[in-house]
């Protein structure tokens, strides 16, 4: 894996200097010997070099470094002759004085023959994945295994012809962007989700209802565009998201975004780069927005602890939001969760069509969560079973695994004395185990839970 890692690494610098390369001639104006190597190298017009780096900036830079590290200039080049000598030294057949550039290729050219340096079409290509117009980029190996396995590096939509409209910045932002394209599948299900009824009616006829059924829509009947879900930690609503993703896995665009995808330390690219997501979205579309953790991108704005850098991200996501429900926007879906709802901007909770309440699991749920976990406990009695739901009251899905996985860990802990001891190990948890395990955690959602019915009583939506 870090062989090809490294292997695409050395692609991947080579290209760059190409292009580096290339960009210096036309700078200096050497047009015929930046056209030779645009043509020898098939060099893709689709790319340019960034404004802000050069062969001149890194060649003063290194300098810099290497005064600043030795305490004097480096030396770049040097005379052909002196090469000559030295292969008279040492019993090599001497060859004419060149002039260095020429050394130079004929090094180039024999390093080559020996690793061979890709053009960009052999290093990497752009193949179809689908009859909706989507690209992916592969590499060579993975080309010719094509039938067997295709791995998407990058999703390049936007080097189609139809989007050379887009400005560079914009592409290389997209490329950001499509990094946090799923396009695994969770292996999760709707049953894989115990509980949340609510939440899975309101997915399911936002989602799923548009795809299978698009009659039933019409130009004054829409679907849900905005979800936004709350509720304590650990009630699965990121295995909510992650379900969905499963359940529309090949039929839409999945963009599980981060804050940190979104943010940016550079001033004004923050706002671009939540923008070129729903831009992105739009060109994937029918596509899904999942951003968990809303409340850190959507906080109060009025708080004085508000950077203007921020004020102005948080307007644009709010102009954003609001035009997911327009016909420039449609077939573009946005999820999102919280724990604390009462953090968020008003503007922002107006902006979501539903709120839904992730609520506490009940007594069959929570027994349906433990078998799952512990399959051994479909032979213990009624008794148990019942005892084991009871006991777990105030407990999230999260919780319950937490408590199956220290039951498995005190029968390791016994078993490994028994091993120590040379006596048969004991197999299978026992009620007793789990009961100690159980005793061992307390529900930190007991409190949590009151404060956010209290608040989907106010904000909320009731299904």
């Amino acid at each position: 894996m870090n062989f090809e890692q490294d292997r695409k690494a050395v692609y991947e610098r080579r290209k760059n200097l190409l292009y580096l390369i290339h960009q210096y001639l036309v700078d200096v104006g050497l047009a015929k010997t930046s056209n030779a190597l645009q043509q020898e190298s098939d060099l893709s017009k689709d790319y340019q070099v960034c404004d802000n780096v050069d062969l001149d900036t890194m060649y003063m830079e290194f300098c810099s470094y290497y005064k600043l590290k030795f305490g004097k200039n480096p030396k770049i080049v040097k005379r052909a002759d002196q090469e000559v000598e030295k292969d008279q030294k040492v019993g090599r057949r001497s060859t004419p004085k060149v002039s260095s550039l020429t050394v130079d290729n004929e090094k180039s050219k024999n390093k080559r023959d020996v690793t061979p340096v890709r053009s960009l079409n052999e290093a990497m290509t752009v193949s179809s994945i689908g009859g909706n117009g989507d690209f992916q980029v592969v590499s060579p190996k993975q080309s010719s295994n094509n039938n067997k396995k295709s791995i998407a590096v990058c999703l390049t939509k936007p080097l189609l012809s139809c989007f050379d409209n887009f400005s560079a910045e914009w592409r290389d932002m997209a490329e950001i962007i499509c990094r946090d394209l799923i396009q695994k599948d969770y292996g999760y299900t709707w049953d894989s989700v115990r509980g949340a009824d609510n939440a899975k009616a309101v997915l399911y006829e936002g989602v799923i209802v548009p795809l299978e059924y698009p009659e039933l829509f019409s130009m004054n009947v829409k679907s849900w565009k905005s979800v936004l879900m709350h509720g304590p930690p650990g009630t699965g609503k990121t295995m909510l998201a992650k379900a969905l993703c499963s359940e529309v896995k090949g039929k839409l665009s999945f963009f599980n975004v981060a804050a940190s995808t979104v943010t940016s330390k550079w001033r004004g690219e923050s706002e671009k780069l939540i923008r070129v997501l729903f831009d992105v979205a739009k060109l994937y579309a029918p596509s899904i927005i999942f951003i968990d953790e809303i409340d850190g991108l959507a906080s109060q704005r009025d708080s004085i602890n508000d950077h203007e850098a921020t004020k102005r991200f948080k307007n644009e996501f709010l102009t954003l939001i609001d035009g997911v429900g327009s016909e420039d926007s449609a077939g573009v879906f946005l999820l999102a969760n919280t724990n604390l709802p009462w953090d968020i901007d008003p503007a922002f909770l107006r902006r979501f069509e539903r709120k839904i309440l992730i609520e506490l699991p009940d007594a069959k749920d929570r027994l349906e969560m433990f078998k799952t976990n512990l399959p051994e406990i479909e032979t213990w009695d009624e008794y148990c079973c019942n005892q084991i739901a009871d006991s777990t009251g105030y407990f999230t899905g999260d919780e319950i695994r937490i408590a199956c996985k220290e039951a498995s860990m005190q029968l390791i802990r016994q078993n490994i004395q028994r091993c120590k001891d040379k006596t048969q190990i004991r197999k299978g948890i026992r009620f007793e185990d789990l009961m100690t395990a159980i005793g061992q955690i307390r529900p930190a959602s007991k409190y949590l839970m009151q404060k956010h019915i209290e608040w989907n009583k106010a904000f909320g939506n009731q299904l």
